[in-house]
Formats: C-alpha cells, sequence, structure tokens
C-alpha cells in the first residue's frame, strides 16, 4: 500500500462504480465476483457451466429477481441481492424482476414478521415506491418486469392438485418458524405453505436459468426446483446472499446525513461484509480492507466514511454523499466537547501539534495521521480534507480558525 489516503480514494472510487462493465471479464473472474457476495451457489458446477456455455454461445442467462411489495420502504439489509442482480445485468444476463403483487397477500413465511392491512389497494401503492427505488440498482430500459397476478389470479384448481401431487412439502415443514411452531402447537395459517408453491409457479411460468434472493429465500427457492424438475423443466439454480448485521435499522429512503451517522458506527468485525454485499469493490481490494483494518493500517473511522459515502451515492448522488459527509463532520463538532487549542508561531508538524496538544504520543498521532484517522474541518463547515502528512507544518494550513477531528473520539479547536 502506497499510502492510506490513497488506498481509501481508490476504494471509494471503485466503490461508486455501479456502471462498470463486468461483461468483458473472464468468466472465472465473473464467477469470482458473484461468489463473494453468495451464502449459497447452488448447484456450483452447474452455475459454473452455465455461465461458460453462456459466454461461449453469447446467449444471456434469464435471471428471476423476485420481490414482494410487503412495505414501500426498503431497507440497506434488504439490498444485497439487488447489488448482485446489477452485477449480473452488468455482465450481460437478462434480469427479470417479478413484482409478487399476488404472493405479497400471504406473506413470506421466512420472514420474522408478517404484513398487517396488505391489501391490492396498498400493494399497489408500493410497487410505486419500490420501482423507483430499483432504478438505483438496475437498467430498467433491459429489465423485464412482471407481476406474478398475470398469471397466479387466473390459475385453476385442477392446474394446482395436479402440481400439488408432485411436490413434497415435508423438508418445508422443517424449515422457517414452521418447526417451533409445530412443537408449540401455535396456529399455522394454510396460505403460509402456498407461498414456496406459488414461488413455485413464478418459477415455472419464467424458467429462469438463476434465481437471485437473500438467505432466508433459500428453503422457497429449492421448492421452486423440485417443481421445475416435476413437470420434466431444468430446475433453476440459486444465489442466495449472506445476511448483513446492523443494516435492517436503516431506511434507504432516510436523510442522508443520517444515513452516514448510522454508517460510521457498523462495527469493525462487520465492515468487511457492508462492502462485499453493498459495494463494487473487487475481490482483490476487498481482502486488501480485511487485511489493512486487521493490521491497523487504515483507520476504522476512515473506512467507515468511505463506505457511507460509497452508499448514499448509490441511493441518491455524489453531490449528496460529499454534502452528507461535511455535514456529518458538523454535526460531529456541534455535538463534541471540543479543546481550544491556540497556535504558536514557526514551523510546527501536524503530528507534534497533535501530540503537544493531546496525550497521544508522537507515534500515536503520526499512526493517525498517516492510516487517514485525522480530518481537518473550516469553521464555516465548507471545507473538509484529510491530513496526509505529520510533517507538513501546521501554519500552512490557510484558515485562521479550524477543528482537527480525529478520528472520532477527540476534537480540537484551532485559533491562530
Amino acid at each position: 500500500m502506497d499510502d492510506a489516503i490513497s488506498f481509501l480514494k481508490n476504494i471509494e472510487l471503485e466503490g461508486s462504480d455501479f456502471k462498470k462493465d463486468l461483461s468483458c471479464l473472464e468468466v472465472e473472474e465473473q464467477i469470482e465476483i458473484l461468489k463473494i457476495s453468495c451464502e449459497e451457489f447452488y448447484p456450483e458446477d452447474e452455475i459454473y457451466k452455465k455461465l461458460h456455455e453462456s459466454i461461449k454461445n453469447n446467449k444471456p442467462l434469464n435471471i428471476k429477481f423476485g420481490i414482494d411489495p410487503l412495505s414501500m420502504d426498503l431497507h440497506i439489509g434488504d439490498i444485497p441481492p439487488l447489488v448482485l442482480s446489477g452485477k449480473l445485468q452488468r455482465m450481460g444476463h437478462s434480469i427479470t424482476v417479478l413484482m409478487g403483487d399476488a404472493t405479497a397477500v400471504i406473506g413470506d413465511p421466512f420472514r420474522s414478521w408478517d404484513p398487517k392491512e396488505l391489501n391490492r389497494k396498498n400493494i399497489e401503492k408500493n410497487l410505486k415506491q419500490l420501482r423507483k427505488q430499483l432504478d438505483n440498482f438496475l437498467d430498467f430500459g433491459k429489465v423485464s418486469t412482471l407481476y406474478n397476478s398475470s398469471w397466479l389470479d387466473d390459475v385453476k384448481l385442477p392446474e394446482i392438485i395436479d402440481l400439488m401431487n408432485r411436490v413434497n412439502i415435508t423438508e418445508l415443514l422443517r424449515q422457517g418458524d414452521f418447526p417451533e411452531k409445530l412443537e408449540k402447537n401455535e396456529a399455522i395459517p394454510y396460505a403460509k405453505l402456498l407461498y414456496p408453491f406459488m414461488m413455485g409457479m413464478d418459477s415455472i411460468r419464467i424458467k429462469p436459468d438463476i434465481e437471485i434472493g437473500a438467505s432466508n429465500q433459500s428453503n422457497s427457492f429449492h421448492m421452486c426446483r423440485q417443481m421445475m424438475k416435476a413437470i420434466g423443466l431444468e430446475p433453476e439454480l440459486i444465489m442466495t446472499t449472506y445476511p448483513i448485521s446492523q443494516a435492517h435499522s436503516i431506511s434507504i429512503n432516510s436523510n442522508p446525513v443520517d444515513i452516514f451517522s448510522l454508517v460510521s458506527k457498523v462495527d469493525k468485525d462487520s465492515i468487511y461484509d457492508w462492502f462485499r454485499l453493498l459495494t463494487e469493490v473487487m475481490p482483490g481490494n476487498l481482502i486488501s480492507i480485511k487485511n489493512y483494518i486487521n493490521e491497523g493500517k487504515i483507520n476504522l473511522q476512515a473506512i467507515r466514511e468511505v463506505l457511507a459515502k460509497i452508499i448514499i451515492s448509490r441511493m441518491y448522488d455524489r453531490d449528496s454523499s460529499d454534502s452528507a459527509y461535511i455535514e456529518y463532520m458538523k454535526e460531529l463538532v456541534k455535538n463534541s466537547k471540543t479543546q481550544e487549542v491556540a497556535m504558536i508561531s514557526g514551523n510546527v508538524k501536524f503530528g507534534e501539534f497533535i501530540a503537544a496538544s493531546t496525550e497521544l504520543t508522537l507515534a500515536e498521532a503520526d499512526e493517525l495521521i498517516y492510516t487517514g484517522g485525522v480530518n481537518a474541518l473550516s469553521c464555516d463547515g465548507k471545507c473538509l480534507s484529510h491530513i496526509v502528512d505529520c510533517d507538513a507544518d501546521i501554519n500552512s494550513f490557510e484558515f485562521d480558525k479550524f477543528y482537527i477531528i480525529i478520528s472520532d473520539r477527540l476534537i480540537l479547536s484551532i485559533k491562530k
């Protein structure tokens, strides 16, 4: 690593390249990008084969991504499958977005909550909002959007009975919250058993090569495979993304400054997962992020801030991301206890000044600067920049009054 600041800038640039063409990559590189996000990549050998054949024959795969309009509000924890779908689209494959306006009436049995008062009117309202949110991840000019009510509303009872006689629900009842409910003799609405079955009917209609979703959808996807196989179709392949901690409390519609504040508190053990599931950072740099954090080569707060900027850039735009960063820092100064320090004349190095003004040793101050953990914010809040050189003269900073923000724990108010 040349220096932490350059590395952080490169990560932000790469991680925010949401339209990067991935179709020119070798299939092995594409698979590496896909696998790093997937908890289940099943069956792996068949996925390899499909991707190789797709490139060889110049024939895009049909990728199914379904979303039920249970709410009009997506959370950051909901979007890893969308990020994965966007990458597959940029690899040259065809995305079919299935809006589950029919299945939403039942509610996914493998989710920890059930929708209340969910009717067709509310579903339509949610669908419109979700459609706008999905634009941040997919090029809808190249997407097929289907609504499963267009066939599920018209399905005939004999067809349902015929399919039901061909599938086994034993495995299904061993998954999700079914075992606990059965053990406690709690009521299970029969409609809940129909949800994976209806998903299977969707797959029979769409005939996808691959289905994308979150890890809690795995069992429903396996039901889809079973049903497709039962009527002689080639069963879909499965890619489910890892769950992501601390993410379901953050709405993607939140104010950018609020998103920045929440992401800046992601714990150290989760940073790597957030980057691999939510950004465009390539596998090699993802490994570097993990190693550099563990080795203390980049400041934890600095890499959190880069992550926040990437996420806000996707949800809003780059200008909103930059503005949110400055506003976050201004709020940090406003709500923190600052230590006022008068500047002394003469050549004073930043590292020496910080060490003399705090309880940090010179080595600790220099390390914080070197790893990207020190920022300077002008008093008017319009200029924010990293301090990149321990030996730079603090008197060379152009403002007469400014703040030095040391990671997220100490703020110096400087007056010349």
